[in-house]
């Protein structure tokens, strides 16, 4: 299962942001069930506004109760921190991916 979230931040503010994005995807992988992630530098994106910088995370988590766990009991916390430090000039949209349908592997 892949639970992916999607920033996009002023690119003035894109290092910081960066920075603290780097330590919060460290956080969430002390959570039980979340395995491992990724973070990609978002280059084509229609929701992306000019002049703003875009982050696609992309947790990889051992299965739908971890996800359930996480939501119940981590999520709002997690989430309110970003907010807390980025306001408003934070936007995101998120997506909840289950097992590959077809893989070339």
């Amino acid at each position: 299962m892949i639970y992916e979230v999607n920033c996009m931040i002023p690119a003035s503010r894109r290092d910081e942001f960066l920075g603290w994005l780097e330590l919060h995807v460290k956080q969430l992988l002390r959570i039980d069930g979340f395995e491992d992630a990724t973070i990609s530098c978002l280059n084509e994106d229609e929701r992306l506004p000019d002049e703003h910088a875009g982050f696609c995370v992309q947790y990889f988590l051992k299965d739908s109760s971890s996800f359930d766990h996480y939501l119940q009991e981590h999520a709002s916390t997690m989430r309110q921190d970003g907010l807390n430090r980025f306001g408003s000039d934070l936007k995101i949209y998120r997506r909840l991916l289950s097992s590959p349908v077809f893989s070339s592997q």
